[in-house]
């Protein structure tokens, strides 16, 4: 099964068919604590997940590199046109083990060698205490074993030192500080990735990478051990 075909398979047309093709998310141990339940048309007919997402863009505006009034409407429309809509890309729930979506995180641009991690976010507290690091985890080797991809990247802006601690957790490593242009259009703060010179604020665009390797590594390495 090519990347496009085992992407498109999991854009499911009913919620229930998405649990049953979800990733199942295990903590270190190999305990179930979570679910991955990929987004598919779904979604669109669940006004009040599309609500719940809306919330978390809206709280967490200041990460992102576009910024603008979230609204139900502009979530549905990304979600259809963008997440379903694009062949390339697919974005999980997060789901806790008490059936709570709490989150969720995606790749796009997969092109059968490389895809970029995003929009992942924890939108509502509560369950296993390392359930967002795992489900990244559970992502990167469903990525690396099922899509057989040679590589991953991400961009994350400079002040989210949080999501990057996370990210190089399992091997990321920044490669890039990129000088960004804000500026505002129809209503929306937007950045541009531009020269040095042309920066107007202090903050940069991190890109990370990952490659296969680098990930098995990392994954095989043992636990650090605890001091007496």
């Amino acid at each position: 099964m090519d990347h496009l075909k085992a992407l498109k398979s999991l854009k499911c047309t009913t919620l229930e068919e998405a649990e049953r093709c979800g990733l199942i998310i295990r903590e270190d141990g190999g305990d179930e604590i979570g679910r991955l339940v990929p987004i598919g048309p779904w979604i669109l007919s669940r006004p009040d997940l599309i609500d719940l997402m809306t919330d978390w863009r809206r709280n967490a505006m200041r990460f992102f590199m576009s910024r603008f009034e979230a609204s139900s409407e502009s979530m549905a429309w990304y979600l259809r046109t963008l997440s379903v809509g694009q062949d390339n890309r697919l974005l999980f729930l997060i789901e806790d083990p008490a059936g709570r979506f709490v989150g969720h995180i995606g790749l796009s641009g997969c092109d059968g060698q490389r895809a970029e991690i995003d929009n992942l976010m924890r939108g509502l507290s509560g369950g296993h205490p390392q359930l967002v690091p795992c489900a990244e985890r559970t992502l990167l080797d469903w990525c690396f074993g099922v899509l057989n991809l040679e590589s991953l990247n991400l961009k994350v802006l400079s002040y989210n030192f949080v999501t990057m601690n996370l990210h190089a957790r399992f091997g990321f490593r920044e490669t890039r500080r990129l000088p960004l242009r804000r500026y505002e259009k129809d209503g929306k703060t937007e950045h541009d990735e531009v020269d040095e010179a042309e920066a107007n604020v202090d903050y940069r665009c991190v890109v990370m990478e990952l490659g296969r390797g680098d990930f098995t590594r990392r994954m095989t390495e043992p636990a650090p051990q605890a001091r007496p």
